[in-house]
């Protein structure tokens, strides 16, 4: 093929590409589910019990995108199931036991765990070829982390953000290319989440004095 050819076929799909996002963002309400699988990584399990709270605004998360501009519309994105699964792949990895809570617990009925895990979401933002002019299809979240005692105080409370791209050009449709970033943006919160868990100082701390004490039997 020409290098002529190969140009032409490169605009031809960067073209094409495009049409479909304004199928996707230009004809009223579009919706995309995210699915996708999360691996486990393969760290050694923290001794000890945790109590994870999801609570309903984190397992049915959506995000709404309203139009700006004409050439936009809204679009919805549900993420809520996804991320789930991948803070529950993530966090059965990193520690011995996981117990899944309802609610928070308080002084007069602590849960029976070492510590309790509640993640928010703060934050999610999307970007899309028609809106940035760049061939990529981008995601970003951030979250916040507490880890409280079982009585429901807190031990340690911050924020870590992920972010996801997909080149569209190696996508069928907009909405897949949406979707795989999305994917790649939870795949990086739960890197990051079980890379750097032990590295935040209150938790570092927690973890000394637990671990060594034996905590919860």
């Amino acid at each position: 093929m020409t290098s002529d050819n190969a140009y032409t076929v490169r605009i031809l799909k960067y073209t094409g590409i495009l049409f479909l996002v304004v199928l996707l963002l230009g004809c009223g309400s579009q919706q995309v589910t995210v699915e996708g699988n999360y691996p486990k990584p393969l760290i050694t399990p923290i001794p000890l019990k945790l109590g994870l709270l999801l609570k309903p605004e984190f397992q049915q998360h959506q995000y709404h995108y309203q139009a700006k501009e004409s050439r936009d519309s809204e679009l919805i994105i549900d993420t809520g199931l996804s991320q789930t699964l991948m803070i529950n792949t993530i966090t059965a990895a990193m520690f011995k036991t996981v117990t899944k809570l309802d609610a928070l617990p308080s002084i007069d009925s602590p849960a029976n765990v070492d510590a309790i895990l509640v993640p928010t979401i703060e934050e999610f933002q999307h970007a899309v070829p028609n809106h940035t002019k760049i061939n990529v299809f981008e995601i970003w979240v951030k979250y916040r982390f507490q880890l409280l005692t079982p009585e429901g105080v807190t031990i340690a409370d911050w924020y870590m953000s992920a972010y996801g791209k997909t080149p569209s050009q190696f996508m069928d449709s907009a909405a897949e290319s949406i979707n795989l970033a999305a994917v790649v943006a939870f795949r990086d919160a739960g890197a990051n989440f079980s890379l750097n868990f032990s590295r935040i100082p209150e938790v570092k701390l927690w973890l000394d004095d637990n671990i060594g004490a034996g905590a919860n039997p």
